[in-house]
This record gives structure tokens, sequence and C-alpha cells, in this order.
């Protein structure tokens, strides 16, 4: 062989030699990325997840993903009263967002949204999934990912990124960092919008409810708090002489008293598994099967009035004993459908049941005057009884906002 054939069969080996170099640093260079970016994912992932402020998650979320993958721009949607909703954005203010030109980011992040599956465009200006659309000329969007968060197969929103000056911005690489991302982070939303929840529960019905009540509400996954229809039984306690009372103690005495009577009437309440709803001043209203049933609750509803009687005749003993200024107190009871919910608004919200049931339940507690009883009851309320506490029918009468006379009962044996 002549020396100039050697000489090109050296220059290809060089070559070989150097290209091979070249795949192997590249090689080398694209593992090391890749655990950095793994290392990279699993630190974040620590620091997300330790987050418990679901708005303080958004921002880590944005705040990470533009500095890995070098987006210029980004926003996240979340799934809000069953639609896409903006919640947090980078370099984008909210006018250009909602703005009707703006439909091309829009519009990916809706196909990502109904499809499930992540987008990503090297080139938006070239692609031909985009180009046709006059927004992508309007913003020059080259570079485009998004892909959608979700917890198994229940869709939570989607994470859009893009980059307006660099062609190619984006790899494959990006992709699949920014999908493994987004599985982090929909974790971490997901548990942050379920502590938020527990925590508006807790609010909401702390203080109605004995404190193991709360708890299994807390542990109740299907509890509909939007409102819904329930079978209860409510109670109304009114203070018989409360204005007569009042004109004999003082401001800070007459407090002090009836926090003192409702101490022990709510304990009560609580203990037979009621929700204890509000305070009227001298009233209260308790209900039996909203939030939590028990199967029982008209049995139960009766029984805690009988109780709140009995200890009504001994503190009326100890009052008289001390002589201090006494009081009387009418109860009724009427079981029926109520819509049981959550109302009110951002500031001030309750869980409440609003019904005929309730406004009858109010006017049985008033029919006590006429005779001369402290608990008087519903004819439903009765049936749901049975036979497991003995009542008797005080009468019918007439009671305002009822079209049909009302069968009022009482507790104690039938006479005769």
């Amino acid at each position: 062989m002549s020396d100039q054939s050697w000489d090109g069969v050296e220059r290809r080996a060089g070559w070989d030699a150097a290209l091979r170099a070249a795949l192997d640093a590249r090689i080398e260079e694209a593992e090391v990325e890749h655990d950095r970016r793994l290392d990279t994912l699993a630190e974040i992932g620590r620091v997300i997840n330790s987050m418990r402020e679901i708005d303080e998650i958004l921002d880590a979320i944005m705040d990470h993903l533009i500095a890995q993958v070098g987006a210029e721009r980004g926003f996240i949607m979340l799934v809000e009263d069953g639609a896409l909703q903006f919640r947090v954005a980078r370099q984008f203010d909210r006018a250009t967002l909602e703005a009707p030109e703006f439909q091309i980011s829009r519009g990916v992040t809706f196909q990502v949204y109904e499809g499930r599956a992540p987008v990503l465009s090297f080139n938006a200006l070239e692609d031909p999934r985009y180009r046709e659309m006059p927004s992508i000329q309007q913003f020059g969007l080259r570079a485009i990912i998004c892909v959608p968060m979700r917890i198994k197969e229940k869709m939570i929103g989607v994470i859009y990124l893009d980059n307006r000056l660099k062609r190619g911005a984006f790899e494959e690489r990006d992709l699949t960092f920014v999908t493994a991302f987004s599985d982090q982070a929909a974790i971490a939303i997901d548990n942050a919008n379920l502590e938020a929840e527990r925590r508006r529960i807790r609010a909401l019905f702390e203080g109605y409810v004995s404190s193991e009540v709360l708890e299994e509400i807390l542990s109740r996954p299907d509890l509909q708090l939007s409102g819904e229809r329930r079978v209860v039984t409510v109670m109304f306690l009114d203070i018989r002489g409360f204005t007569s009372l009042s004109e004999q103690m003082d401001a800070t005495r007459l407090v002090a008293r009836l926090n003192a009577f409702y101490a022990e009437v709510g304990e009560i309440i609580f203990r037979h598994g009621g929700t204890l709803f509000t305070y009227m001043g001298d009233a209260l209203m308790a209900v039996f099967g909203a939030p939590r049933t028990h199967g029982d609750d008209a049995v139960r509803a009766v029984r805690t009035a009988t109780e709140i009687s009995s200890r009504m005749d001994a503190l009326r003993e100890a009052w008289t004993s001390a002589a201090v200024p006494l009081f009387e107190i009418g109860i009724g009871l009427c079981t029926g459908e109520v819509v049981a919910g959550d109302v009110g608004f951002s500031k001030k919200r309750e869980y409440t049941v609003i019904g005929d049931t309730v406004n009858t339940a109010a006017r049985l507690e008033k029919l006590n005057k006429q005779f001369g009883t402290r608990i008087a009851l519903s004819e439903s309320t009765r049936n749901a009884v049975g036979e497991a506490i003995p009542l008797r029918q005080l009468g019918t009468v007439e009671v305002r906002g009822k079209s049909e006379p009302v069968n009022a009962w009482t507790v104690g044996v039938p006479e005769g």
C-alpha cells in the first residue's frame, strides 16, 4: 500500500477516534446533566412537599421550572369549580392573559387539559400545529412546553412555559423534566388543598360538635358541604322570662349565668351526638342528623331534651336555695327534611340547615306556654321515635305558617 493510502487510513482512524471521543463526551455530559436534574428534582420535591400554603407552593413551582429549563415566561392554571383558572404567572400581566387575542397559550393549555398529554414545540412559528394561528406571529412564540398536572386519573391543572427569543430553547429532556416535576407538583398541590379543606372544616365545625364527632367529620372524604338534603331532627330551646331576668341582674352577671347554662346544655347535646348550630341571645338551635347521622337521631334528640329538662330542675332548685333570679325553658322538636350546607361569604361562613322543619320546631317550642310543658315535639318526631321513648299527645293545634293543624306531643306515659 502506498504512503498516500496509509495517510488516508490514518486520517480516517483519527476522525473516527475524534468522533468517538466527542460522542463519549456528549454521553458523559448528558449523564451528568441527567443525574443533576434527578438530584434537582428530588430537592425541589422535598422543598414543595414541606410547604402547606397553596400560593407558596405555586410560586415555588413556577420559579424553579423557569430557572431549570430556561423559560422566558410561564403560568399555571388549576381546575376550580370545574374550569381552568389562572393561579400564578411569570412575565405575564393579567391583562395579557385575559385578552381575547391571547388565544395560543389558552389553546395549547386546553388541548393539553382535554387530551391529558404534554405538548412540546421547538419552534411554534414553523410548527404546523400552531403556525397558522395569527397570535403566533403577533406574540412571536417559539419554544413551548405545556404539561398536564394530575393525580392518577384526576386532572387538577396544567403548567405552561414558553420562550419568544430562542428557537429550540426547549429539548425533549426539558419536557421529560417538566413532566416529572408536574407529577410531584400535583401531589403537593393536592395535599395542600386537602389540608386547607381540613382547616376550613375544622373552623366551620369546631365549637358546634364534640371533638370526637369533629375528627370523624374530618376523616370523611365524601362529606358534602355545598348543600344536600338530609332528614334531621331540629331542636329549638328558648329561655323563658329572660326580659325579667335581665332587669334583675347586671350585664356581667347575666352573661355569666347564660354562659354557665349554655355550657351545660352544650355538653348534653354533644354527648348525644348533636350539632350545636347557633345561639340567638336567649335561645339556641341544635340539629341531630347533620352533618353526621346515627340512624336514631330523633331518639337522641328527645333524650337530649329530657336530660336538659332534668338538669333544669336541679339548677332551679340550686338557684332557689341561693336566692338568685330564676328562669324557665321551652324546647321544640321536629323531624323532617332540610337542606344542610355551608352558607355565607368569604369573610363569614357557617354550616346551617334550612327548611320548614326548622320553622316548625321553633313554632312547637312556643306551644309549651299553651300546654304548660317544657318539651313539645311533632308528629313526625313521635313517628321516628316509635316505642323507644314513652310519649303522650298534647293535642292538635293551629300553627302559624302551617296550612294544616299540627299534632303536638310531649315526653311522658300516656294518661289513662
